[in-house]
């Protein structure tokens, strides 16, 4: 499966042009919720939850809900205000959101998407264990059989490249987003903020 927030390349060409019937952070938020299980069991393994169909409705959706408000209430203010100065000019016309007043107004819109976003998830994921499955097949000679993934370099390889090329997508529409004018951040600040951001990341990952 590819990493979790290399899956926003799928909902990207939705992105392109506003629309009043899609929500970007819904579409965005629904691309990478069904990893959040491994995370929350901090452990990667079998998702029994969240990958599911039955999931989809009582995990992936509530669940991305709560995902985007954690991000625009709590996230998105100071990390807007310590990105790099080219990354924070791309994102500065972003910060005015009321996310609040969007999600009130626009519920059915953000669920509509969310559910857009985690069927993308659900279907690359498909297509990487389709492709993992012929590969094997036609390395060993055999009918490729379910498990494979959890002991073959196959898998490894295929996780690796369809990352990479889901992160590069996205690096790329990140570059060429509309650069507004920007007062440069202190290089001093930046720097303390996100070495704060990975010691904290290393606190809570050493509680595995």
């Amino acid at each position: 499966m590819p990493f979790t927030f290399s899956h926003p390349a799928l909902v990207l060409p939705l992105l392109r042009k506003s629309s009043k019937w899609l929500s970007a952070s819904g579409l965005l938020a629904g691309s990478i919720v069904p990893d959040f299980e491994y995370f929350l069991r901090m452990r990667k393994g079998l998702s029994y939850y969240s990958h599911t169909w039955p999931g989809l409705l009582w995990f992936d959706l509530p669940f991305a809900v709560v995902l985007t408000l954690l991000f625009h209430q709590v996230v998105r203010a100071p990390l807007f205000a310590h990105l790099p100065t080219p990354l924070q000019a791309r994102f500065a016309h972003l910060a005015p959101l009321n996310w609040m007043h969007e999600l009130r107004n626009r519920w059915p819109i953000v669920l509509l998407s969310i559910l857009i976003g985690t069927l993308t998830h659900f279907g690359w994921d498909w297509f990487v264990h389709r492709c993992g499955d012929h590969l094997y097949a036609h390395q060993n000679g055999s009918s490729a059989f379910h498990g494979w993934q959890s002991h073959s370099k196959l898998y490894k390889q295929l996780h690796v490249a369809h990352s990479l090329v889901g992160l590069a997508a996205v690096a790329l529409v990140m570059y060429r987003m509309p650069v507004s004018s920007t007062p440069p951040n202190s290089g001093r600040s930046i720097v303390g903020f996100w070495l704060l951001v990975l010691l904290l990341t290393a606190a809570f990952a050493s509680l595995r």
